[in-house]
């Protein structure tokens, strides 16, 4: 195999992490702290160091499959993402919530799985994509979780979904994949950016 090899196994057989189903995972910057999300909603944050976990997280109100983590570039915040639509962001030093940016509960919601979210390199963006149609991407400045940017979306791709999302280095040029045709999209332009409407 090349000499890669297994290095850790977290959690014991026959233990309680065999009751979870883990649908995702990120590492921490550091590379000493690992999230993972289940199939139930819960978010397990693991210390790698020390092979043991370190928390649960609870989506409160939304069991449904965790699709997507993602660390802020300082390993201060992590964002998840569901098959329900919910967006959130969570401070890692308190273990909870700070910012909902799809709470998945609305109608419309429901039907809008959301399958990827990302931190820019930078920390000053948070953008997340899924069920809104069209290859669309919905990107959040940080702390000011009310302006939301929507890239793409609408015309001849309405039934494509964003299936996974990642941004250069610089964080100055965003890709999404997406099922459907043309499933592959780079943004970068301020002229390709258009603001959500409320």
């Amino acid at each position: 195999n090349d000499g890669i090899k297994l290095v850790a196994l977290l959690g014991e057989k026959g233990g309680e992490e065999e009751e979870f189903e883990y649908t995702c995972s990120s590492l921490h910057p550091d590379g000493l702290i690992l999230g993972a999300g289940t199939k139930d909603g819960k978010l397990r944050i693991w210390d790698l160091k020390r092979q043991s976990l370190a928390g649960t997280l609870v989506c409160e109100g939304d069991p449904s499959p965790v699709s997507s983590l993602s660390f802020s570039e300082n390993g201060y915040h992590f964002a998840s993402s569901s098959l329900s639509g919910a967006v959130r962001v969570w401070d890692l030093r308190k273990l909870k919530c700070i910012a909902t940016l799809n709470d998945g509960t609305k109608e419309e919601d429901k039907a809008k799985a959301v399958k990827a979210v990302a931190f820019d390199p930078s920390g000053k963006f948070v953008v997340y994509g899924g069920g809104e149609g069209g290859a669309a991407a919905t990107i959040v400045p940080v702390k000011e979780w009310d302006k939301k940017t929507t890239v793409g979306g609408g015309g001849e791709d309405s039934a494509s979904v964003v299936t996974g999302i990642v941004w250069a280095s610089d964080a100055s040029l965003l890709a999404t994949c997406a099922e459907g045709e043309r499933p592959v999209r780079f943004w970068g332009a301020p002229a390709e950016v258009k603001k959500e409407e409320d």
